[in-house]
């Protein structure tokens, strides 16, 4: 059986949303080959810039009931819809409360609304439950190896492939980079 691999450099949301999209896409249409995914970031998967050991105090510059993750009917031409829950609804559905103007799992307090704008690390939890279901998603056939370390250097092969130096002086060898 061939073998693809594929390697995504910073796995923050944006790194994040390309595996999303490629977990609809397989579920859709398996592959006929063996694929390995490499993702490189030294930081929590999914969290990129919005840590959730930052101080509550941080908040995130767009409101809640604006960002999301998953696809839904409103994305054209972007591959199958597969869809998950928004912050916003994810937020109210773990338990997150208003109170006293702090975002807390509380049963207290008001429920989170669609203009409020909330902490920085309430987002990285968001995007770690996104990340864990994209890779409960995923087929047999394909492996994802998490490389919790630094992009180094990204050097096209003469075969066209790619190899992907990693901090601490390994490199891999990947089809596509993204």
């Amino acid at each position: 059986m061939k073998k693809f691999s594929i390697a995504i450099v910073g796995l923050g949301p944006r790194g994040l949303n390309l595996l999303e999209r490629m977990s609809a896409l397989l579920m859709e249409q398996p592959l006929a080959c063996a694929l390995t995914i490499h993702l490189i970031d030294p930081n929590i998967p999914g969290q990129g810039a919005h840590g959730w050991t930052q101080p509550a105090h941080l908040l995130v510059n767009t409101v809640a009931g604006q960002i999301t993750m998953f696809s839904d009917p409103s994305c054209l031409g972007a591959g199958p819809v597969v869809p998950g829950p928004n912050f916003l609804d994810w937020a109210n559905q773990r338990g997150y409360r208003k109170v006293n103007g702090r975002f807390v799992l509380s049963t207290l307090g008001e429920p989170i609304e669609e203009n409020d704008y909330l902490p920085r690390s309430l987002l990285g939890e968001y995007l770690t439950y996104v990340f864990d279901t994209i890779m409960d998603r995923f087929p047999d056939s394909v492996e994802v190896v998490n490389h919790r370390r630094e992009a180094v250097d990204v050097k096209q092969l003469d075969d066209g492939r790619f190899e992907v130096e990693v901090y601490g002086g390994f490199a891999l060898d990947a089809d596509y980079v993204f």
